[in-house]
């Protein structure tokens, strides 16, 4: 079977796919946490702490995606995924929130723990362990 080979012609959809996981994930995170907190199974003191995990879990899943997807370069791929997830979440702050960028410190945070977490669980996959052969004699 022959292997795939990452093209540089693949990144800007490997980066709209990352972009389109994460997105989706916040946006299940986020119909979620809104359920068990309108269902009061969950107090609304918890819905940072909810924020920020959803964040995290997004941002490993866009940066794997990322990551994966090209094949190579998992530190670049991972960091341009979270920096564009973050963009995009500052952008969707600016229009809907009129503006107001508080807690997107922690935000960026949760964004960048995220990515690296991804590359650190991506780092070891992928190489062969090569056994050495030795002589007797």
């Amino acid at each position: 079977m022959k292997k795939h080979k990452p093209k540089a012609s693949n990144i800007p959809m490997v980066m709209v796919w990352s972009l389109l996981a994460s997105f989706c994930l916040t946006l299940l995170g986020t119909a979620v946490l809104t359920f068990l907190i309108a269902g009061e199974q969950v107090a609304i003191t918890a819905a940072p702490v909810g924020i920020v995990i959803i964040l995290l879990v997004a941002s490993i899943t866009g940066s794997w995606t990322a990551i994966k997807g090209a094949g190579e370069k998992a530190l670049l791929m991972g960091l341009c995924s979270g920096g564009l997830y973050y963009l995009s979440l500052l952008c969707c702050t600016a229009m809907f929130f009129d503006g107001q960028f508080q807690g997107l410190g922690v935000t960026a945070l949760a964004v960048l723990g995220g990515c690296m977490a991804a590359v650190l669980l991506t780092l070891g996959t992928g190489r062969k362990k090569v056994k050495k052969k030795y002589r007797i004699g």
